[in-house]
């Protein structure tokens, strides 16, 4: 296996900051596994090294690629896993968090807590997962020790001393195993008093040694931020009162006066009236998953009030000279020139696709004023009518070819923006005189389209560096902005996009996520 650091887990140390110590402690914090999944590449995910050797599997073995997990995760737990996923990329409130099962190399049964977040794009397009993996295997145990316990003691307790040993040894057993638990374990003895049992783990994400302070609900109350505190302890009541799961975050101020973000969560034991007794439970650090999305979505509002204020002053010039073009032909149109009259008209059509295209921006970047609906047209008509503009516009050596079938399903505005930056890339980087097709193919099961004009470049110093801002096809000028905003405009549509230069053509591929059929 190659030794070299894989491009995603250097990425995942860029977005620490390329802080390297910050990089190692957030791979420790991840206990027993950090993995960060490339989505737009899915056959790419790093793992580091913890990750295999909780499975007891020499890491060098291993290539960074999700079907290496997938052989070793049992399948139904992998259906859940990948539900979850699905559910989560959909919609990012949905949490993804399960509990889930391995094979160890050595043929035994590893649990493990796997949660993850996605990071998502300027419109919300999951592009990279990043996840944790918690090892439960010995808490798993210790519960399925103690559950045999208690069973053969609920028949047995008072029929034979050596049975009271045999509790006590499972009581050992477990507390051994809470000791070397990953998560911090509290257990609220009886519900109608304030004793609770905190395991040396809890007492450890807090910044204390074990036993330091009182281990009771008035003290965990006291280190619960206030503003929390209703929420959490509503979400006890609920689950007493209704039996709804406890799965609450929520803030604990630390033994050095901060505070960070934990989850917890946890389960009511009850009598046989159904009346909650006792209340087991556990809580993770998920400071930094909190931090992350905290900085993810204040980026997300700049950016979207960045968009909105650049539309506004964008927009306002071009509602300006269509109405004054509008005054002009309404008020003087029998005295204009009818060859000024067509260029006026010509001007106003143009103001007309800028404040259309600018709508499409607003789409582009998420700014939640700007709607955009799907629905189908007709894309080859709309190819043919751009070029005719561009033909009326003085590009006279210009000829086309069109062959698309059935309307395509899509966001038009969008749609619309790309096909203008194709055209545009076209006039810039063709050569001439100017020949441009637009053609519909099917490639496996699915429908693409491949727009190519004619072109003197050489295609060996063309790669996918183009659908980067500012970087250009060819050496005649240009922002190097066009393939970049069609490529989002591509992923948009959950589609595909590819750039195929030849000898003589550059042409540039696309898909919109329609089947063929």
């Amino acid at each position: 296996m190659n030794s070299e650091r894989h491009r995603l887990e250097i990425e995942l140390e860029d977005l620490c900051g390329g802080d390297s110590g910050l990089f190692a402690l957030l791979a420790r914090g991840a206990n027993d596994g950090l993995w960060y999944w490339d989505l737009e590449r899915p056959d790419e995910e790093w793992m580091s090294p913890e990750f295999w050797e909780l499975f007891g599997i020499d890491p060098a073995t291993k290539g960074h690629d999700p079907r290496e997990w997938q052989d070793i995760i049992f399948p139904e737990d992998h259906d859940t896993a990948l539900a979850n996923f699905e559910q989560h990329c959909a919609d990012p409130t949905h949490s993804y968090d399960q509990v889930v099962r391995y094979r160890h190399a050595n043929g035994s049964t590893v649990w493990v807590h796997c949660r993850g977040m996605a990071l998502r794009d300027a419109d919300g397009t999951p592009i990279r997962m990043l996840g944790a993996h918690t090892d439960l295997t010995r808490l798993k145990r210790a519960e399925e020790a103690l559950a045999e316990a208690n069973e053969r003691l609920r028949i047995q307790l008072e029929q034979s001393d050596e049975l009271v040993k045999r509790l006590d040894d499972a009581n050992d057993r477990f507390n051994l195993a809470l000791a070397g638990a990953s998560v911090g374990i509290w257990d609220w003895i009886d519900v109608n008093s304030g004793e609770e049992y905190w395991s040396r783990r809890f007492y450890e994400l807090l910044g204390y040694e074990d036993g330091e302070i009182e281990a009771s609900l008035s003290e965990f109350e006291r280190h619960l931020h206030p503003d929390d505190r209703e929420r959490t302890f509503a979400a006890v009541g609920r689950h007493f009162e209704h039996g709804e799961p406890f799965d609450v975050e929520f803030r604990l101020r630390m033994k050095s006066g901060e505070y960070r973000w934990f989850r917890g969560s946890g389960m009511a034991a009850r009598n046989e009236s159904g009346k909650a007794t006792r209340m087991v439970g556990s809580i993770q650090d998920i400071n930094k998953r909190i931090e992350t999305k905290q900085l993810l979505e204040r980026a997300n509002e700049d950016l979207e009030q960045f968009a909105h204020i650049a539309a506004h002053d964008l927009r306002e010039p071009a509602r300006r000279q269509r109405m004054l073009i509008n005054f002009a032909l309404e008020d003087h149109g029998s005295q204009i020139p009818a060859e000024l009259r067509g260029d006026l008209e010509r001007i106003r059509a143009h103001s007309d696709a800028m404040l259309a295209m600018i709508t499409g921006f607003r789409a582009l970047t998420g700014f939640r004023g700007a709607a955009v609906k799907a629905e189908p047209i007709d894309l080859g008509a709309m190819i043919d009518e751009l070029a005719d503009e561009a033909a009326d516009d003085g590009q006279r050596d210009i000829s086309w070819t069109v062959k698309v079938s059935d309307p395509v399903r899509c966001y038009p505005s969008l749609i619309d923006i790309m096909a203008r930056n194709l055209f545009q890339n076209a006039f810039r980087h063709g050569s001439r005189p100017l020949e441009i097709s637009f053609v519909e193919e099917c490639r496996e099961g699915v429908r693409w389209f491949v727009f190519s004009n004619s072109w003197v470049g050489d295609p060996a110093t063309v790669t996918n560096e183009v659908f980067k801002p500012f970087i250009s096809a060819g050496e005649n000028g240009g922002s190097g902005l066009g393939l970049s905003i069609c490529k989002r405009v591509v992923d948009h549509h959950r589609g595909r996009i590819e750039i195929e230069p030849e000898p003589g053509t550059f042409a540039v591929a696309f898909s919109l996520g329609e089947s063929c059929e």
